[in-house]
C-alpha cells in the first residue's frame, strides 16, 4: 500500500507511559490543541518506545491532520529501520506479516502500513516500486547494492568530517594553550612590574619612622586608657581622635567641647568644623593622611584584627602623620601591634593600666521580677531580641532605652543620654555597647551567649565577653558592688570561663587604597584592578603571616554595576567603597544608574506615613548613604539641606516609636490567624506548634517572626 507524507506533527509526550485511547497535546504550530487517538487494527503508523520521556512521535497521513481530529496510533511497539534494514527484513520473512513497521530515512519517518502482505507481492513506498521475485530479482539486488554503496559513501564522508573536525579541535586547543601561555607571561610581567611599583609606593608605610613617638596604652576595660590619652591630647592642644563608631566620636566631641577644648566632628555623614578648633574627633575611616597633627589617638585598636574594618586601624597606625600616636588597646591585641611596630622599625613605649574599679560575677543566674534594681544593661545580639526584651522589661514597670547597630547615631545618642540622666531605668542593647560606650551601669545581664557573625551562629569569644562585661563597674559612674550575670546557670558558667580565657588577636589586614587602585593603565577594567591587588605579592616578607590583604569579594560583587557606566576613576572608587548596608543596597543600585544618566545623586524617596520601626531604619540608612556620597559626588545642595531636615523628622518618628511604646503587642501565628503576645517565644501558636513542629524544634527565643511583624499601632 502506498502512503504519501502530507503532514508530520511532533508530539511532546509526558514521562508517563501512554496507552491507546489517551489524549496527547500537539506541539509546534498546533500547540494547545488536543488530539484523541483510539484503538484500530488499521491505523496510521508512527513509532512508539517504552521510555516516553522527551519522545517525539511523528504522525503520517494521506490527508491533512487538523486540530481536533482523531489520530489512530498503533497498539504495538514499532521497530525503526533504515531502508536497507527494511528490505533485508522483508526478504528474510517467509510468512505473511501482521505488524506495523516504521521506515526511517534521514530525519523523515516513512510509513509502511502492513495488513497481511506476502513478501512476493509488489510493494511501493515513497513513490519507488520494488519488484517481486517473479518479475526481476536483479532489479532488487541492484537497488540493494546502490543503497549499501550510498550508505558506505555517507559513512566515509561522515568519518572524513569527523577527522577534519578533530584536526580543527586540536588546532584550536593548541592555539588556546599558546595564547594562555602568552597571557600568563604578560600577567607575570604585570605582577612583577606592579609588585615592584606597589612596594615602592608603600615603602613609607613599611619603612622606619623615627619622627613619630608611639605610645601604647594597654589594659582591660575601665582602666583609664582612653581618659589618659585624651588628657594628653588636651595638653598638646591639637590633634585628632579616631573612634570605631560615630557614637563614640560624638561622645568625645561633646566631652572635649564641654571641658573647654574646642573640637570639630568629622564622620561619614556629619561634618561640624570650628575655625578655632585644633582638635578633631572622627570615625577612623575619615582619618586624613595628608594633614599633619601634633598628636593622634587611635581608640579600640583591637579592631585591627577585624576582617572587614581592620585595614583602617593598620593604615592609621602606620601612615597617619603625627608627632605622637597613642594606641588604645587591650591585652589581646598587644602582641600583634608591637610585632608590627618592631618589624617596621618604629619605636614605642608601653603604658599599662589596671582596672580602676572591679566588678564581680554573680553566684546565681539572674531572675526577672518587678523588684530588680535599676541601672541594668541587658545584652542580646539581634535587633528583634532587643525590642522584645525591651517590652518584657517595660511590662515589669520600668522605662527602657534600646540600642542596636542599625539605629542612627542621633537616636543612639538620645537613648544613651536618657539612660545616663535617669529618664529611663534600664538599657537593652546589642554588643554595640562593647565599643567603648560609657554608661552608669550597675550590672550587666547576658540574655544569650551566641551571636550571628554574618556566616553562622557562634559562641562569643573571650575578647567579646570582656568588652561587654567591662561596661559595668565604670569608675565614677557605677556602684562598687557591680556584677555580671546571665539568665541561666549554664550561660553564667560559660561567661565566667570566657572572661578568664586567654585570647590573642593574630592577624592584621591591609586594604585596597586609591593609590593602588589608580596605579594601573587608564583603560584597565575595575575587575582587573581589584584582582591584581588580590594576586600581586607586595607584602614585605617580614610581615607575612601577620598581615593579610583584605577580602576583595565585596568589591567584586558590585564592580560590574559600576563598570558598565564607564565612570572616571575617582567616581568609580567612591562608589566602590561606599558604606552600603543590606537595607540600602537596592537604593544604591538605582543611585549608580541615576548618577550615570544625570550626573547628580539620586535623592532617597521619603514618605510621611511610615508605620513601623524597620521601614524608618531602612529609609534613614538610605539617607545616610546619600549624605556620605555628597562629600565626594555631585548633588543638589538645596535638596541636600532638605534631606537633612527630613532625616531629623524620620529620627523623631523612630524615637517616638521606641520611647512611646508604640510597637505592636501582638503577632500572628505563621500558620493560622491566631494572635500571640509579642513575647511568646515561638512563631507558631501552641496548636500549630504541637501538630507540626514539636518533634523538630526546641524552646528557643530566637525563633521569632520577621522584623516586619513589629509595627506601631
Amino acid at each position: 500500500m502506498n502512503k504519501t507524507i502530507k503532514y508530520t506533527l511532533d508530539y511532546s509526550i509526558s514521562n508517563e507511559l501512554m496507552e491507546i485511547g489517551d489524549t496527547v497535546l500537539i506541539g509546534d504550530d498546533a500547540t494547545g490543541y488536543r488530539v484523541s487517538y483510539a484503538r484500530s487494527e488499521s491505523c496510521v503508523s508512527g513509532y512508539m518506545i517504552n521510555d516516553w520521556e522527551n519522545v517525539k512521535i511523528h504522525i503520517v497521513s494521506d490527508e491533512e491532520i487538523k486540530s481536533g481530529d482523531t489520530v489512530l496510533l498503533p497498539n504495538k511497539e514499532i521497530k525503526i529501520m533504515t531502508e536497507l534494514d527494511m528490505l533485508d527484513y522483508l526478504s528474510s520473512e517467509s510468512n505473511a506479516v501482521k505488524k506495523i513497521i516504521g521506515l526511517a530515512t534521514n530525519d523523515v519517518i516513512y510509513s509502511l502500513e502492513v495488513e497481511e502482505i506476502n513478501i512476493y507481492d509488489e510493494i511501493k513506498y515513497d513513490g519507488m516500486k520494488i519488484k517481486t521475485k517473479q518479475e526481476e530479482t536483479k532489479s532488487f539486488n541492484e537497488f540493494s547494492k546502490k543503497l549499501k554503496a550510498d550508505q558506505i559513501a555517507k559513512k566515509m564522508a561522515k568519518d572524513e568530517r569527523r577527522k577534519e573536525k578533530k584536526i580543527d579541535n586540536i588546532k584550536r586547543e593548541s592555539e588556546k594553550r599558546i595564547k594562555e601561555q602568552e597571557d600568563n607571561k604578560k600577567r607575570m610581567k604585570i605582577h612583577l612590574d606592579y609588585g615592584k611599583l606597589f612596594k615602592e609606593q608603600l615603602s613609607e608605610t613599611w619603612q622606619s619612622n623615627t619622627e613619630t613617638n608611639y605610645v601604647i596604652h594597654v589594659g582591660k576595660t575601665n582602666s583609664g586608657k582612653t581618659y589618659n590619652a585624651l588628657q594628653r591630647l588636651k595638653e598638646v592642644g591639637g590633634g585628632i581622635y579616631l573612634a570605631p563608631l560615630r557614637l563614640l566620636a560624638w561622645e568625645v566631641y561633646d566631652r572635649l567641647n564641654n571641658e573647654g577644648s574646642r573640637c570639630s566632628l568629622v564622620t561619614g555623614e556629619e561634618q561640624i568644623e570650628y575655625s578655632n578648633a585644633k582638635i578633631t574627633s572622627a570615625t577612623i575611616e575619615m582619618a586624613s593622611y595628608s594633614k599633619e597633627y601634633e598628636m593622634a589617638i587611635i581608640d579600640e585598636s583591637f579592631m585591627i584584627g577585624d576582617k572587614d574594618r581592620g585595614k583602617s586601624w593598620l593604615n592609621a597606625m602606620l601612615n597617619i602623620k603625627a608627632k605622637e600616636i597613642h594606641i588604645i588597646i587591650n591585652e589581646e591585641a598587644l602582641e600583634l601591634v608591637t610585632k608590627i611596630l618592631d618589624l617596621t622599625d618604629r619605636g614605642y613605649e608601653i603604658k599599662k593600666y589596671e582596672m580602676l574599679q572591679k566588678f564581680k560575677f554573680a553566684e546565681k543566674n539572674f531572675i526577672f521580677s518587678k523588684n530588680i534594681p535599676k541601672r541594668g544593661v541587658f545584652v542580646t545580639f539581634s535587633r528583634i531580641n532587643v525590642l522584645i526584651n525591651k517590652m518584657k522589661i517595660e511590662n515589669l514597670g520600668f522605662n527602657v532605652s534600646a540600642l542596636y547597630g542599625n539605629l542612627p547615631p542621633e537616636i543612639k545618642k538620645k537613648q544613651i543620654e536618657d539612660f545616663i540622666e535617669g529618664r529611663t531605668d534600664m538599657l537593652v542593647t546589642t554588643d554595640v555597647i562593647g565599643m567603648g560606650i560609657n554608661v552608669p551601669c550597675d550590672y550587666i545581664i547576658f540574655l544569650e551567649t551566641e551571636k550571628f557573625d554574618g556566616i553562622t551562629n557562634r559562641a562569643l569569644n573571650s575578647m567579646e565577653v570582656r568588652q561587654i562585661a567591662g561596661r559595668t563597674g565604670r569608675y565614677g559612674l557605677s556602684n562598687e558592688d557591680s556584677f555580671v550575670s546571665s539568665v541561666n546557670s549554664q550561660q553564667l558558667k560559660f561567661i565566667k570561663g570566657k572572661y578568664q580565657e586567654n585570647y590573642t588577636v593574630r592577624l592584621a589586614y591591609f586594604g585596597l587604597t586609591y593609590e593602588i587602585f589608580s596605579s594601573f593603565p587608564e583603560d584597565m577594567l575595575i575587575k582587573d584592578r581589584i584582582n591584581y591587588f588580590k594576586n600581586i605579592d607586595f607584602i614585605p616578607s617580614r610581615l607575612k603571616g601577620i598581615v593579610l590583604k583584605e577580602d576583595v569579594q565585596k568589591y567584586l560583587s558590585i564592580e560590574s554595576l559600576i563598570e558598565v557606566h564607564k565612570f572616571d576613576l575617582k567616581t568609580a572608587w567612591h562608589l566602590l567603597t561606599a558604606p552600603t548596608k543590606y537595607n540600602n543596597e537596592e537604593y544604591f543600585k538605582g543611585l549608580i544608574h541615576y548618577y550615570a544618566q544625570n550626573k547628580t545623586l539620586k535623592l532617597p524617596h521619603i514618605q510621611n506615613d511610615y508605620l513601623e520601626a524597620k521601614s524608618l531604619e531602612d529609609v534613614i540608612s538610605e539617607v545616610e548613604l546619600y549624605l556620605n556620597l555628597t562629600r565626594h559626588l555631585n548633588h543638589d545642595s538645596d535638596k541636600t539641606e532638605k534631606i537633612k531636615k527630613d532625616k531629623e523628622m524620620l529620627i523623631e518618628k523612630l524615637t517616638t516609636i521606641l520611647l512611646d511604646k508604640k510597637l505592636a503587642r501582638k503577632k500572628s501565628c505563621k500558620l493560622c490567624p491566631t494572635l500571640l503576645d509579642i513575647t511568646y517565644p515561638y512563631g507558631y501558636c501552641k496548636d500549630c506548634y504541637n501538630k507540626k513542629f514539636r518533634s523538630r524544634y526546641t524552646y528557643n527565643y530566637n525563633d521569632f517572626d520577621d522584623d516586619d511583624d513589629y509595627m506601631y499601632k
